[in-house]
């Protein structure tokens, strides 16, 4: 995952949620689907993170450890 203590995962309101797991912090809300998210994939490095929706639309982030956020 982007660094070893984020977790991502995808809300009802068609946002995926960008968790520090060590403090349990919410530290981004990853919008931009307009239906529901079906599945959430990382590159093998970890650079990029991939969400699919319904109808054939995905989204690709750009992880940035260094700065320890998801933009």
């Amino acid at each position: 995952m982007c660094g070893t203590s984020f977790g991502c995962f995808v809300g009802e309101d068609q946002k995926v949620k960008v968790w520090d797991l060590a403090s349990g912090m919410l530290l981004k809300d990853l919008q931009g689907h307009t239906d529901f998210i079906y599945s959430l994939a990382f590159s093998n490095d970890s650079t990029l993170l991939a969400s699919g929706q319904f109808h054939h639309c995905t989204h690709i982030y750009w992880c940035v450890e260094h700065q320890n956020s998801v933009q």
